[in-house]
């Protein structure tokens, strides 16, 4: 699990770690988990962007359209994006 979401594993009461934990997510490209979280949001979407060999703008461009893809299905009416900044890289 990346490090930098370590604040947005705290707020979610753990709701990340138990979703990485579980071995069900490990972040491959448009790769979607849903976890139901304690705390100022009810679910938390979590996408893959993939390789971080693959250009960052390419993944998280389409990580962003896989997310909201999957929010509208959900019937999410508001939605934040946080990314992590081991995703970001350099190009």
């Amino acid at each position: 699990m990346p490090a930098s979401l370590a604040a947005l594993v705290t707020a979610s009461g753990g709701a990340i770690s138990r979703v990485f934990a579980s071995v069900d997510f490990s972040g491959r490209k448009d790769e979607v988990a849903v976890a139901y979280a304690a705390g100022p949001f009810d679910r938390l979407l979590l996408v893959g962007a993939g390789s971080p060999s693959d250009p960052p703008s390419t993944a998280l461009r389409r990580a962003a359209s896989v997310a909201a893809m999957r929010a509208r299905v959900l019937g999410v009416g508001r939605a934040a994006l946080v990314v992590a900044t081991e995703a970001i890289g350099s190009e």
